[in-house]
């Protein structure tokens, strides 16, 4: 492109070479030495430095393409200047895998190039150059990552779209960007610090062994630094870095298919994941490819990352904290631990890290409960009354950004106990239960949560911790409500503690306490104070869930995962299932349950209501339904499908089973016999509003008309399992995240040269 062009002709002109590059004789073309002096001195232009012998005097480009050709280029949605940066980024990889001194002298170029760029992306250098680095990095460090998964595709016989990249210039160009990445971590812009984990995480697929020497000392550093606590700002950035690179550097992503598919136990699991790994025919312990070695660079670091992370859980800094969690999450997904007392693993590589993190783990939950005590209660309020719109907006975002937290706090909590041994689960399960005893009533929905994680794990029940603690919190909520002149916060902080154990446990464990929990709704929705009836209400939604809905198991240990990376290589995905039991007792149980929870605390009040009613029972009633259709929405049918009720032993699906399992609900309620529950529930709800209207002051209650449009929106709208659809969106997620440069895209386009599909195994 010529000086005074366009950026729409240059970003056009790029995209023709890019694609020619993949064609033999353009190849040999563009990897000629004046044409790689070219490309690199463009790259260093386009970035904007204001540096170096490629600055240029005046505006880079003097006008706009015409109109009626800047569709060539602006097909993708992407700005032209950031499409320029990134093809040319590619190109300049590109050249240098010639073989030979060609491609020798064209990897000088690149250091060249990288040593010009190198002061910029110090994090006291901010400019509008910033973007445009960040952009050169990402995308420099994946073409490299992608050059190194075509020379081993090669090498297996496969066929390459492009030349390979040779490892001599894998390793130099990863030598090159991989300081780049490690300054440009802590810069001020976001740009540049997601940039730089994407980088270090694209540029250990072309050889983690560099990444790991010059990335993890100063990973390391940021966390364990004595004066660390200085720079409170570099703490997230290195989290966030040491997750993405969890399964690259600490992990044997390359040879998960030398892993039994089948594999029934996490000590064999994390033995042939982390420290047993056999290398793949032909390839010796530290061949030329550190890609290769069958033992990654940084798992025995594990143990002390976990250690140094508990100081990035703190109360007083949100996205530390986050950031802190995220990166426990990560690691938890393949290390076990266990205490003194518990059996010891066979290796003592494995048996070593399992002890450390039997330690780790209560300092860890400790942590979590010094969080939870010090939240504000204001977050928790989603109604703060009437007020400007500002202040409205600013609550509700405290409250959604509390709900994340939370929600955040629950899942990594059950990471924890899925990952210890049954005498570790125990005295863990103790920890949280004391502390929930005493927590203040802010930390109410922090400690349901930990509660609902420490059940989790054990959903039917089998151990003798779990039952304890689902005994000790019902009891604790009964002795709440039968006190008289008992403080509300603490009745109904206890309320909520028993919804988070119920809600965790399976169907026929919730069947069998029905009584107790029916008990307590009874005192509870009759209470004299609002906020231990809204508690009520949320464990009648909470028991009804657990019992009707299709969950999965969010913390699923290592042995119910895949153990391999491949998809052909699996029947199913191994997931465990939390819906109707298998046993047609059981399941007669959880249908009547459900049904007797439905017909008193739903249909009834809603059916009771009159003319004569007084406001607080039209509210109660209201809310009650609202809570409940929530709770009971994957079982109730607008028709009853005949099919459906017939009795099976059998179930062709998990949807197959309950679908079956909500006609068999809908048929004991026996509301009428030719319309739906949902149906009968949308009639009642039409009487009451036609009897509302009748009553003045109620047609003129602002609650009252709130509580019937959510009631009306619970029953119209909210349809099939919130708990499968938060689990599918979830997994959703992940899966789009690594299609778009996720979490292992070398990894991803080798298996792809090589024909087949990845599957995350943490998925």
């Amino acid at each position: 492109a010529a000086d005074g062009g366009s950026v729409e002709a240059d970003a056009a002109w790029l995209c023709l070479l890019s694609r020619a590059r993949k064609d033999a004789t353009a190849a040999a073309a563009l990897r000629t030495p004046a044409a790689a002096a070219r490309i690199c001195s463009e790259l260093v232009r386009a970035a904007g430095a204001p540096s170096g012998p490629s600055r240029a005097p005046g505006p880079r480009y003097a006008r706009a393409a015409a109109a009626r050709y800047r569709w060539l280029t602006n097909a993708a949605s992407e700005p032209c200047a950031e499409k320029v940066i990134r093809k040319l980024a590619k190109l300049a990889v590109f050249c240098c895998t010639e073989p030979g001194p060609n491609g020798a002298a064209n990897v000088e170029r690149f250091a060249a190039v990288a040593a010009t760029l190198a002061p910029l992306y110090h994090p006291s250098n901010h400019g509008s150059w910033t973007p445009r680095l960040a952009i050169l990095l990402a995308e420099a460090a994946r073409e490299c990552a992608k050059g190194a998964a075509r020379r081993r595709a090669v090498a297996a016989g496969f066929r390459s779209p492009s030349p390979p990249l040779p490892f001599s210039s894998t390793l130099a160009i990863a030598r090159l960007l991989a300081p780049l990445a490690r300054s440009a971590l802590y810069a001020r812009s976001g740009a540049s610090v997601v940039a730089a984990v994407a980088a270090l995480r694209d540029l250990s697929g072309a050889d983690a062994s560099v990444v790991a020497d010059a990335a993890a000392p100063a990973l390391r550093a940021a966390l364990e630094a004595d004066d660390a606590v200085l720079w409170a700002h570099q703490a997230p950035a290195a989290l966030r870095c040491l997750a993405a690179l969890v399964r690259p550097l600490f992990l044997r992503r390359r040879h998960l298919e030398n892993v039994p598919s089948r594999c029934d136990d996490a000590e064999a699991f994390c033995r042939e994941a982390f420290f047993d790994g056999t290398p793949l025919p032909g390839a010796p312990n530290r061949s030329d490819d550190a890609g290769l070695a069958p033992t990654p660079p940084l798992a025995h670091l594990l143990p002390d990352l976990l250690a140094a992370s508990l100081d990035a859980v703190d109360p007083n800094d949100d996205a530390k904290t986050r950031c802190a969690l995220l990166f426990v999450d990560s690691v938890l997904r393949w290390l076990p631990g266990r205490d003194d007392d518990d059996a010891p693993f066979e290796n003592q590589d494995v048996d070593a890290v399992a002890c450390r993190v039997g330690d780790w783990a209560p300092r860890f939950l400790d942590r979590l409960f010094a969080c939870a005590d010090v939240r504000p209660e204001s977050a928790r309020v989603a109604n703060h009354g009437a007020g400007d719109a500002r202040s409205r907006m600013m609550a509700a975002g405290a409250a959604r950004a509390d709900a994340a937290g939370a929600e955040l706090t629950r899942c990594v909590a059950a990471r924890v106990f899925a990952a210890l041994r049954p005498k570790a689960r125990a005295r863990a399960r103790a920890r949280v239960l004391e502390w929930a005893k005493h927590a203040p009533p802010s930390a109410a929905k922090d400690a349901a949560g930990l509660i609902g994680a420490a059940c989790a794990d054990d959903a039917a029940c089998f151990e003798a911790s779990t039952r304890d603690l689902v005994k000790t919190v019902l009891t604790d909520a009964a002795d709440g409500l039968g006190a008289s002149g008992g403080a509300a916060a603490r009745t109904a902080k206890a309320l909520r503690v028993a919804g988070g154990a119920i809600r965790s446990l399976a169907p026929a464990s919730i069947a069998s306490r029905v009584d107790a929990i029916d008990a307590l709704l009874e005192n509870g929705l009759a209470h004299d104070d609002k906020a231990v009836r809204r508690c009520a209400r949320k464990l009648l939604r909470d028991a009804l869930r657990g019992l009707l809905e299709l969950r999965t198991r969010h913390a699923a240990p290592a042995r119910d995962w895949p153990a391999t990376g491949l998809e052909d290589d699996l029947e199913a995905p191994r997931v465990t299932w939390l819906g109707p039991p298998a046993d047609a007792s059981e399941r007669a149980a959880v249908e009547a349950a459900a049904a007797r929870l439905l017909e008193t605390r739903v249909r009834a009040p809603l059916a009771g209501l009159t003319d004569g009613s007084g406001r607080r029972a039209w509210l109660d009633a209201l809310r009650q339904v609202a809570k409940g259709v929530k709770g009971a929405a994957a079982a109730l049918e607008d028709v009853i499908d005949d099919d459906a009720v017939m009795p099976s032993s059998r179930f062709n699906s998990p949807r197959d089973a309950v679908r079956r399992q909500a006609g068999a609900v809908a048929s004991r309620l026996n509301w009428a016999s030719d319309v739906g529950p949902r149906a009968v529930l949308a009639e009642l709800l039409t009487t009451a509003a036609a009897a509302a209207r009748r009553d003045d002051a109620l047609r003129r209650d602002a609650k009252v008309s709130r509580a019937f449009c959510k009631a009306a929106r619970a029953v119209l709208l909210i349809r099939g399992s919130a708990a499968a659809g938060k689990a599918r969106g979830a997994l959703n997620a992940v899966r789009a995240r690594r299609r778009h440069g996720g979490s292992d895209a070398a990894a991803f386009y080798e298996q792809r040269l090589k024909g087949g599909t990845v599957r995350g195994a943490d998925d």
